[in-house]
């Protein structure tokens, strides 16, 4: 009779996941993704996700309380090492972009898409036909809610795109399931410093609560442009156009 014999190292490789699909990883480890990532600008968060970034052609929720507590600091760096001349939409943000402050912010002339809705169904759909197009660097979508079955979709048509697909939800909808590939929550404390928590990701399971600084010297502030996080106001008033968001 005859035995093959295979090496103990074969053996370890051939049983790791990713050798099996690209999409399989070990519960104990971060996975590493097959489609770019983008680099956060923050070490050490960068660490704690997959890839050492931002994925992209998949679902990302950020879970904030209000708007204006840091959500879009957070991703300046990574929305300043895009494609210059890809174009960036943001669907139902909180207030109307400014583009000037946009320019300023990330110190160099960008396109923004805006679009504003008036039922939720269709800024599902505006987001679904957006990844389904690909030609967008970036798509932001806020939204307060949306059923299982949208958010499905959304994740199927983000993995047809390499776009970096954020969209920012109630911090209430943190216990709720979700098809998302990455979920953060993001909470402010009095300082202005951000703390992140990661609740979902493709690996172990996040303990550590990570925190953001507050920019001691905002370069993208003026008197005349503002602040990119601009918290929402506590009643309904109209917006001067000088805010951005």
């Amino acid at each position: 009779m005859l035995f093959s014999s295979i090496s103990t190292q074969n053996t370890r490789a051939i049983a790791q996941p990713q050798h099996i699909h690209p999409d399989l990883w070990r519960g104990s480890e971060l996975s590493t993704y097959t489609r770019p990532t983008i680099g956060t600008g923050h070490e050490s968060l960068d660490a704690e996700l997959p890839g050492r970034g931002w994925p992209t052609g998949v679902l990302i929720e950020l879970l904030i309380a209000r708007a204006g507590i840091g959500e879009l600091r957070l991703l300046r760096p990574a929305l300043a090492s895009l494609d210059p001349l890809q174009t960036i939409a943001l669907i139902n943000p909180p207030y109307i972009p400014n583009i000037v402050c946009w320019k300023n912010w990330l110190k160099t002339p960008r396109s923004i898409f805006y679009v504003r809705t008036a039922q939720r169904r269709d800024q599902w759909w505006a987001a679904e036909q957006t990844l389904k197009n690909g030609s967008c660097a970036a798509l932001f979508c806020w939204t307060d809610s949306i059923p299982q079955l949208a958010l499905k979709r959304l994740q199927l048509a983000a993995q047809t795109s390499q776009t970096l697909f954020v969209m920012y939800r109630p911090l209430a909808v943190k216990a709720i399931a979700s098809p998302a590939s990455l979920r953060l929550t993001l909470e402010p404390d009095r300082a202005g410093n951000l703390h992140i928590s990661v609740i979902k990701r493709r690996g172990a399971l996040h303990s550590k609560l990570l925190c953001l600084p507050r920019d001691t010297h905002n370069d993208f502030m003026s008197t005349q442009d503002g602040d990119m996080d601009r918290l929402a106001p506590t009643r309904t008033r109209t917006l001067a156009t000088a805010l951005a968001l």
